[in-house]
């Protein structure tokens, strides 16, 4: 008899237990079906984590290479103009002494520096490949503009040569003449202060070129910073 007591006891115990149970499961069942939903939430989010993941760094990584390229062709374009504009132009320098205020070119001097600046003009309109930021772009049109001048200038000095006062082509006659020579004279004059301004309108073209290759850089240090955390 007692031990059916005892068995009656413990199966209420269980019973009473599972009743509290099922009212708290009730009671909390909004809650818990939210906590359950999140838990698939989570183990659906992530795989698609980690694929965004891989895609963000190969994204990076082709942003890389694309800025690389990128600096390789400002790299290139500088060298190019340092060979094809910026020689030309320093070879004219030297013939003008710099230093020295009175130095003038002959006619024959002057012919042979045109001919070569005329070269490196035509290379900088047509054989300048380099796609150009909008402030290189700028730059690159007033070296263009200073070297139409100066070229001109060369022109103006070796053209009055003494057999062309009257020959096929020519028929000055002698007040025409002397005003040719005398324009000539003034374009010796001037032609320093036009290759000074070559030279500065090409070292503002090439400082804009460095700039856009610092820019790069600083670019691709975040980009690396970025690639080596992942």
């Amino acid at each position: 008899m007692i031990a059916l007591m005892g068995q009656a006891l413990v199966a209420y115990g269980i019973w009473t237990a599972l009743g509290g149970l099922y009212s708290l499961v009730d009671h909390w069942q909004t809650l818990i079906t939210g906590f359950m939903a999140l838990g698939a939430a989570y183990l659906t989010y992530r795989p698609v984590r980690e694929q965004l993941k891989l895609t963000q760094t190969q994204s990076n990584a082709v942003m890389r290479d694309m800025l690389l390229n990128r600096q390789k062709e400002l790299q290139q374009a500088q060298e190019a103009i340092e060979e094809k504009v910026y020689n030309a132009v320093t070879k004219l320098s030297f013939a003008l002494d710099i230093f020295s205020t009175d130095k003038k070119l002959d006619n024959d001097d002057a012919f042979e520096f045109s001919q070569s600046l005329t070269r490196a003009m035509a290379w900088l309109r047509v054989r300048y490949v380099w796609r150009n930021s909008v402030s290189v772009e700028m730059a690159r049109t007033k070296v263009d503009e200073s070297l139409e001048k100066l070229v001109s200038l060369l022109d103006e000095i070796w053209g009055p040569h003494a057999d062309q006062q009257n020959d096929d082509i020519h028929r000055y006659t002698k007040a025409e003449w002397a005003k040719v020579l005398r324009r000539s004279d003034e374009a010796k004059e001037e032609i320093q202060n036009a290759n000074f301004d070559v030279i500065n309108a090409l070292n503002a073209m090439m400082m804009e070129i460095s700039r856009e290759i610092r820019a790069i850089d600083s670019k691709l240090s975040k980009l690396d910073d970025v690639l080596l955390s992942a």
